[in-house]
């Protein structure tokens, strides 16, 4: 079906025309009027009244073709109605019988079918018992020589239709309903509408476009006859698949302002990177790809965590940096990114973490956190044992409390915080905290002095 990850031409023919469609896509029926007849001279005088792409209303005729070979003037060996075989019994005798299916191919009257697929002459029993076997898989006939797939013979006629249909079928439900599948594009398009991000602007821009130029694609064709397969359940999910990817990318990078700036810029390139693979397939993804993208989009979520703590953690806590060497090695390896690694390097991250005298927790929980209680940067603080507390309003400490951990003392009045209690950064990635003279200091224009 595919080359290099684009599909190939049909193959499917007639005496008329080829199907213009690509490998996979349903075909057009041929609309002309079959030819099949017999000869003028021959006394059976059988004729087919269908169209080209209906079963034949005819049997085969098995009288001798009445026809003299041109270049010898020796007898045809075919049968009557049939394409004429180019080869002669008496002068081309031995490359008329090197293949020899059941015997029958030297006897004095054997007559031969010519497949004009490849070429080749077959004797006509040996032949018709081979097109009438049951085949085990849904497929298509193919010559006993060669194994050419047979797509043209008037004899076979209704056995190669048969057969197409059972293959239609299966190109069918591949395809889904035409009207469904373009629905369903419709409907992935204003989803996606209705998403952006900044960091991944450009990736949905390019997602979006390409879905435009689609359904203009399908306008055109709109309520055309025997237009070509317009949107196919492949290239909706090809879509769905890339537009959910861009998104998960996205998730990803919301989180992003809970770590530096550093952190943030290195999140956002390898997400990037990632977008722009997916963009770049002109197919649909397999399972073993839609799964190792997966794992690489949830390497990504640990990624921030590992750079984070490497930054933090250095060389201060021993402890910790055998923790993160080992979530390190996970994370670095150059093999697909199973569930089973993920869950490893989130355990290694979280115990870093811990010993590093860090939140303890994951990234995922420290979203939900922050989400929850929906404050702006600056407002976390952490008692002089670390338990992390926030305070709301405008960030500054109004009024003392205790820990609900360990009981020691936390907030402060006017503004100011309780000496041995600390702004918690590693909480929310803020550099200060949000009642500050340096978190003031980065609101100060000197121009509005002069």
């Amino acid at each position: 079906l595919r080359t290099g990850g684009t599909f190939k031409e049909c193959q499917n023919k007639c005496e008329h025309s080829y199907c213009p469609k690509k490998c996979g896509e349903p075909c057009t029926p041929c609309q002309e009027w079959c030819t099949w007849r017999c000869h003028q001279s021959c006394p059976v005088q059988l004729m087919c009244t269908k169209k080209c792409h209906e079963m034949c209303s005819r049997e085969p005729c098995n009288q001798p073709c009445p026809n003299i070979i041109k270049k010898c003037k020796h007898p045809c060996i075919g049968l009557c109605g049939e394409p004429c075989p180019p080869l002669c019994r008496i002068c081309d005798a031995e490359e008329l019988t090197e293949f020899q299916f059941y015997g029958n191919e030297t006897a004095e009257n054997a007559k031969f079918v010519y497949l004009s697929d490849c070429k080749h002459c077959i004797e006509v029993e040996a032949m018709d018992h081979h097109m009438k076997m049951e085949m085990e898989e849904i497929g298509m006939k193919r010559c006993p020589r060669c194994h050419t797939v047979i797509w043209s013979s008037v004899r076979y006629g209704n056995i190669i239709r048969q057969l197409y249909c059972n293959v239609a079928d299966v190109k069918n439900k591949a395809f889904g309903d035409p009207k469904q599948n373009q629905d369903d594009y419709y409907k992935a398009f204003r989803d996606l509408k209705s998403v952006g991000s900044y960091h991944l602007q450009q990736e949905f821009k390019i997602l979006k476009d390409s879905a435009i130029r689609k359904m203009e694609y399908i306008k055109n064709f709109h309520n055309r006859p025997f237009a070509p397969t317009i949107v196919s359940q492949v290239e909706v999910l090809s879509f769905k698949n890339k537009k959910e990817i861009l998104e998960k990318l996205q998730l990803i990078i919301i989180t992003v302002p809970v770590y530096s700036a550093k952190v943030q810029a290195r999140i956002i390139h390898r997400a990037k990177l990632i977008a722009n693979h997916v963009l770049a397939q002109t197919r649909d993804f397999n399972d073993m790809e839609l799964k190792a993208l997966a794992g690489e989009i949830a390497r990504l979520r640990l990624f921030g965590e590992y750079w984070e703590l490497q930054e933090n953690v250095a060389t201060k806590y021993p402890e910790s940096m055998e923790h993160l060497e080992k979530a390190g090695v996970l994370l670095l390896s150059q093999e697909p990114f199973t569930d089973a690694m993920n869950k490893e390097a989130q355990k290694e991250l979280d115990a870093a973490s811990r010993s590093s005298g860090g939140l303890g927790i994951s990234i995922e929980e420290r979203v939900m956190i922050l989400k929850a209680i929906n404050l702006g940067q600056g407002h976390w603080y952490k008692c002089p044992n670390g338990h992390i507390y926030a305070i709301g309003e405008c960030g500054g400490a109004m009024q003392e409390s205790r820990c609900n951990e360990c009981g020691a003392r936390i907030g402060g009045e006017r503004h100011r915080l309780v000496s041995d209690n600390a702004h918690a950064g590693e909480m929310d990635g803020s550099q200060f905290p949000a009642w500050s003279e340096m978190n003031n200091l980065q609101n100060f224009d000197p121009h509005q002095l002069q």
